[in-house]
């Protein structure tokens, strides 16, 4: 009876422990909900958020060559200014770790954090640039 017992015992330690680095691996981050729609998370480079819905037009032009989804994106690593633009994706980093964040909370990660309103979502880094995102704009800081 041991016999046929520790084979199984041993094929579900090895599924809960790959299951947990595989969580840890996954990136941190939140999304703002139906009404702003905005996913940010953290990757090595640094905080990436992609925006779904804004008035806000990138100076760059949007990718012609594209055979996936445009979105608009702002990013910015620990320390440096912010940037913006298009990009062309095929996937998405959404995973059931990211929660979404409630009007009037903050989020904190590393070196970066996040506040959001009913009317904004503004992000820093440690060197204090980051972004605002409103329906009407993005500022870059």
């Amino acid at each position: 009876m041991s016999c046929i017992i520790w084979p199984i015992i041993c094929f579900i330690a090895f599924i809960a422990c790959n299951s947990a680095s595989a969580q840890e691996n996954l990136p941190q981050g939140f999304y703002t909900g139906e009404q702003n729609r905005v996913r940010c998370a953290v990757f090595e480079s640094g905080l990436n958020c992609e925006i779904d819905f804004t008035d806000w037009q990138p100076d760059e032009s949007e990718p012609e060559d594209c055979e996936f989804d445009r979105i608009k994106y702002v990013s910015m690593n620990q320390t440096g200014l912010a940037e913006g633009g298009w990009l062309c994706v095929s996937d998405t980093w959404m995973h059931e770790g990211i929660k979404e964040l409630p009007h009037g909370q903050s989020w904190k990660h590393n070196n970066f954090s996040c506040d959001l309103t009913e009317k904004r979502l503004r992000c820093v880094n440690a060197g204090r640039h980051g972004w605002e995102l409103s329906r009407k704009r993005v500022k870059l800081f």
